[in-house]
Protein backbone atom coordinates (compact mmCIF):
# COMPACT_ATOMS: atom_id res chain seq x y z
CA UNK A 1 0.00 0.00 0.00
CA UNK A 2 1.22 3.51 -0.79
CA UNK A 3 2.40 5.75 2.01
CA UNK A 4 0.25 8.50 0.55
CA UNK A 5 -3.31 8.80 -0.68
CA UNK A 6 -5.04 11.41 -2.79
CA UNK A 7 -8.70 12.14 -2.20
CA UNK A 8 -11.20 14.51 -3.78
CA UNK A 9 -14.12 15.02 -1.42
CA UNK A 10 -17.37 16.85 -2.06
CA UNK A 11 -20.03 17.18 0.59
CA UNK A 12 -21.15 18.78 3.80
CA UNK A 13 -18.02 18.54 5.93
CA UNK A 14 -16.92 19.59 9.38
CA UNK A 15 -13.41 19.99 10.72
CA UNK A 16 -11.30 20.59 13.80
CA UNK A 17 -7.84 22.13 13.77
CA UNK A 18 -4.93 22.24 16.20
CA UNK A 19 -1.29 23.28 16.06
CA UNK A 20 1.86 21.54 17.26
CA UNK A 21 4.33 23.38 19.48
CA UNK A 22 6.39 24.24 16.38
CA UNK A 23 3.37 25.65 14.52
CA UNK A 24 2.41 22.78 12.19
CA UNK A 25 -1.32 22.98 11.48
CA UNK A 26 -3.17 19.65 11.87
CA UNK A 27 -6.75 19.40 10.54
CA UNK A 28 -9.19 16.53 10.75
CA UNK A 29 -12.19 16.48 8.38
CA UNK A 30 -15.31 14.30 8.35
CA UNK A 31 -18.87 14.43 7.09
CA UNK A 32 -21.51 15.93 9.32
CA UNK A 33 -23.02 12.45 9.66
CA UNK A 34 -20.11 11.68 12.02
CA UNK A 35 -20.28 13.00 15.57
CA UNK A 36 -17.94 15.95 16.05
CA UNK A 37 -16.46 14.25 19.14
CA UNK A 38 -15.01 11.57 16.83
CA UNK A 39 -12.58 14.14 15.45
CA UNK A 40 -10.91 14.77 18.82
CA UNK A 41 -8.97 11.50 19.09
CA UNK A 42 -7.29 11.54 15.66
CA UNK A 43 -6.54 15.25 16.03
CA UNK A 44 -4.90 14.91 19.44
CA UNK A 45 -3.06 11.74 18.39
CA UNK A 46 -1.66 13.34 15.23
CA UNK A 47 -0.44 16.39 17.15
CA UNK A 48 1.28 14.18 19.74
CA UNK A 49 2.89 11.99 17.05
CA UNK A 50 4.24 15.00 15.14
CA UNK A 51 5.64 16.54 18.31
CA UNK A 52 7.29 13.23 19.20
CA UNK A 53 8.71 12.99 15.68
CA UNK A 54 10.25 16.46 15.95
CA UNK A 55 11.73 15.80 19.38
CA UNK A 56 13.04 12.30 18.59
CA UNK A 57 14.71 13.21 15.30
CA UNK A 58 15.69 16.72 16.36
CA UNK A 59 14.26 18.43 13.32
CA UNK A 60 11.10 20.31 12.44
CA UNK A 61 8.40 18.50 10.44
CA UNK A 62 8.92 19.30 6.75
CA UNK A 63 5.38 20.38 5.89
CA UNK A 64 3.36 23.31 7.20
CA UNK A 65 0.14 21.35 7.58
CA UNK A 66 -1.32 17.85 7.85
CA UNK A 67 -4.86 17.06 6.73
CA UNK A 68 -6.63 13.90 7.93
CA UNK A 69 -9.86 12.74 6.33
CA UNK A 70 -12.13 10.37 8.24
CA UNK A 71 -13.65 8.24 5.52
CA UNK A 72 -16.13 5.50 6.42
CA UNK A 73 -15.91 3.89 2.97
CA UNK A 74 -12.17 3.34 3.50
CA UNK A 75 -12.88 1.69 6.86
CA UNK A 76 -15.45 -0.60 5.26
CA UNK A 77 -12.95 -1.51 2.52
CA UNK A 78 -10.30 -2.34 5.15
CA UNK A 79 -12.79 -4.45 7.07
CA UNK A 80 -13.75 -6.42 3.96
CA UNK A 81 -10.23 -6.84 2.56
CA UNK A 82 -8.14 -7.08 5.71
CA UNK A 83 -10.62 -8.51 8.21
CA UNK A 84 -10.51 -5.67 10.73
CA UNK A 85 -13.42 -5.55 13.16
CA UNK A 86 -15.20 -2.45 14.49
CA UNK A 87 -12.98 0.21 12.93
CA UNK A 88 -15.78 2.74 12.78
Amino acid sequence: MSTYLLAFVVGDLQNKTAFTKSGVEVSVWATRAQKSELLDFPLNFAVRVLEFYEEYFGQKFLFQNVIILLCRIFFEWCDGKLGFDNLS
